[in-house]
């Protein structure tokens, strides 16, 4: 029996087993981000941001308050709920290229049903992207699945494909969640998986 190509197959096996594991894991890598933990988040601006029962509760009495990323994120699918009451203005930040949000830059994913301009109400990448439908979201859970994969943002409000924006310049940035105008509004079940 040639014992060297029995130790050379068996090598070949176990390297083949290695990258199939290593394969799965950066592939199919999903992270609960339903937390207040300082080491993942940190807050901006004139507001309150809390948490119960896995509900992050945001609310702001005057100006924007918001709570972003530490880390930097570039193909990802961001799954999550929300609950907004009739007022706040609130929205989703992604691929910020400064820590601070804004739709100048990033790519705002809206949450504001009564948005003056409906071109920017909940399911429109702000300025970028109106939504394709229109759905009420006002005082009750709705889900966003937004998916950032190369230079491209697609956006699913309750299942349905609401949004797309292609030729994004920023390929990675930070996450930021936004409440403003007085308002309230409630977030679970966040997760992210890193698509590469």
């Amino acid at each position: 029996m040639d014992f060297s190509l029995t130790r050379s197959r068996m090598n070949l096996f176990l390297v083949s087993m290695l990258l199939s594991l290593m394969g799965c894991s950066s592939f199919n890598r999903t992270t609960n981000i339903t937390n207040l933990d300082s080491s993942q988040w940190y807050q901006i601006g004139e507001g309150s941001w809390t948490i119960n029962d896995q509900i992050i509760t945001g609310s702001s009495l005057e100006g924007e308050a918001y709570l972003m990323s530490r880390n930097k994120y570039e193909d990802f699918l961001l799954t999550l709920e929300f609950k907004p009451d009739s007022i706040v203005n609130s929205g989703i930040y992604v691929r910020c290229s400064d820590t601070i949000g804004s739709a100048e830059e990033c790519h705002e994913i809206n949450i504001w049903d009564n948005h003056p301009n409906q071109a920017n109400r909940t399911g429109a990448i702000v300025s970028k992207k109106e939504p394709s439908h229109i759905l009420n979201t006002i005082d009750k859970w709705n889900t966003y699945e937004i998916r950032c994969l190369g230079d491209s943002i697609s956006v699913m409000l309750n299942g349905m494909l609401v949004s797309s924006y292609g030729s994004s310049p920023n390929v990675e940035g930070f996450i930021g969640l936004q409440a403003a105008n007085n308002g309230k509004i409630e977030f679970r079940n966040l997760s992210i998986e890193h698509l590469k």
